[in-house]
C-alpha cells in the first residue's frame, strides 16, 4: 500500500511526532548532564582551594614517571601548600599564600625542575571561569581511584587543534583524584593519579615545613604559583596593545583571543615581543625577536610532554610559538606570522 494514501498518513504523522519528541527529550537530557558536569568542575576548583588534604600521587609524562606528596591547608582565608618529590633528585615547593619557594639541589636546571614539580590541583581547569563552547563537556559515569568513588568527566575539544581532559572527581569531597591530558589521536600525554589521599580536620605546621635545604641546595622564590607556565626567557617587559605592532598573526584556532602583548628587552638579545593567546583553557605564546647570531635560528618542531614549540625565520627575525596544544597548531600559527599590518 502507498505510504501517501489516506490510510497510512495518520501513522506516518504519529511516527514523525514521536521522533521529534524523542529528539527534544534527548537534547534536554544532554543539556541537564552538561550542566551537572559544569557544576562538578566548579566544585572541583573550589575543593582544591578550600579543603585541607594530604596525599601521594603519580605524575606520568611520556615514559617519565614521578611520585610526589602534596600537603595542602586552607585556614579560611588563604592557602598553604608543600609539594615534595619522593623519587629522583630531592626537590620541594613551599607555597605560603601567594609566595612560592622552590628548593632544588645546587646546579639543578631551574625551569625543568619546576615544571616536573607539578601539582595535580592546578591548571587551566581550576582557573577558567567556565568551559568554552569549543569544548564538549560530558559525564561519563562513575569510577574508583585511591579507594574512593569518583565521578568521571570528559572535557574534549570539538576540533583537533587543542587537547582534551579526562577527569575523576571524588564524590565525597569533589577533589580531583585523577586526570589525563588527551591528544587528538586519543593517546594520553600526561596523567596524574592519586594512590592515597586523606582529608583530615587539621594539617599541622610541621607537615608544611620543608624537609630539605641548607648546604648543597638553592631556594628560588617568586610570586608564580606552582605549575604556572614558565616563560621561555625572562625580560624587562611592559604591556602594550596589538595596534602598535609591526607584526601580524593572521591565524588562530577558533575561540582564541589575545590576552596580552608584551614588548621589552631580553638579556643580551635586544628587542623582544611576546604575544599571549588563550581560548579559556589552552594558551599559546608567540615570541618575536631579532637575530644576534646565525646560530640563533631555530627552525622546525620541538616538544616536551604536552608542550609543543615551532620556530621559523622571518627575515632577520626569529619567530617561536610555544603552547600546550598539538604540534600542527603551533606550526600553523607560526606560518601565519608576517611583518607589516
Amino acid at each position: 500500500m502507498d505510504a501517501n494514501s489516506p490510510r497510512w498518513q495518520p501513522t506516518v504523522r504519529w511516527a514523525a511526532v514521536r521522533w521529534a519528541a524523542a529528539t527534544l527529550l534527548l537534547a534536554a537530557c544532554q543539556t541537564v548532564l552538561a550542566e551537572e558536569a559544569r557544576q562538578w568542575l566548579d566544585r572541583m576548583a573550589q575543593a582544591a582551594r578550600t579543603l585541607s588534604y594530604d596525599g601521594i600521587f603519580i605524575y606520568r609524562r611520556g615514559s617519565e614517571l614521578q611520585s610526589l606528596r602534596i600537603v595542602h591547608r586552607f585556614d579560611g582565608s588563604a592557602e598553604q601548600e608543600r609539594l615534595l618529590a619522593l623519587d629522583g633528585l630531592p626537590r620541594e615547593v613551599i607555597r605560603n599564600h601567594d609566595s612560592v619557594t622552590c628548593i632544588l639541589p645546587a646546579g639543578a636546571p631551574v625551569i625543568e625542575s619546576k615544571r616536573s614539580l607539578r601539582s595535580i590541583n592546578t591548571g587551566p581547569l581550576f582557573a577558567a571561569p567556565g568551559v568554552p563552547d569549543t569544548y564538549d563537556i560530558r559525564l561519563n559515569g562513575e569510577g574508583r581511584t585511591a579507594g574512593r568513588r569518583t565521578v568521571r568527566l570528559s572535557v574534549m575539544p570539538r576540533d583537533t587543534l587543542r587537547y582534551g581532559y579526562r577527569l575523576w572527581i571524588d564524590q565525597a569531597t569533589a577533589l580531583l583524584l585523577r586526570s589525563a591530558l588527551i591528544a587528538p589521536q586519543g593517546q594520553v600525554l600526561e596523567e596524574f593519579i592519586y594512590t592515597s589521599v586523606e582529608v583530615p580536620v587539621a594539617i599541622s605546621d610541621k607537615a608544611l615545613r620543608p624537609t630539605i635545604g641548607g648546604r648543597g641546595f638553592t631556594a628560588y622564590s617568586s610570586r608564580i604559583a606552582p605549575g604556572a607556565q614558565e616563560e621561555r626567557r625572562p625580560f624587562d617587559r611592559r604591556p602594550v596593545s596589538h595596534e602598535g605592532s609591526n607584526w601580524r598573526i593572521a591565524w588562530m584556532p577558533r575561540g582564541f583571543q589575545m590576552r596580552e602583548r608584551l614588548v621589552g628587552t631580553a638579556p643580551e638579545d635586544g628587542a623582544l615581543e611576546h604575544w599571549v593567546f588563550t581560548d579559556g583553557l589552552a594558551s599559546v605564546s608567540v615570541f618575536i625577536e631579532q637575530f644576534k647570531r646565525e646560530s640563533d635560528r631555530l627552525n622546525g618542531h620541538s616538544a616536551l610532554g604536552a608542550v609543543s614549540a615551532f620556530g621559523l625565520s622571518v627575515g632577520v627575525h626569529q619567530v617561536t610559538v610555544v603552547g600546550e596544544v598539538p604540534p600542527q597548531t603551533v606550526e600553523r600559527i607560526g606560518q601565519s606570522v608576517a611583518a607589516g599590518h
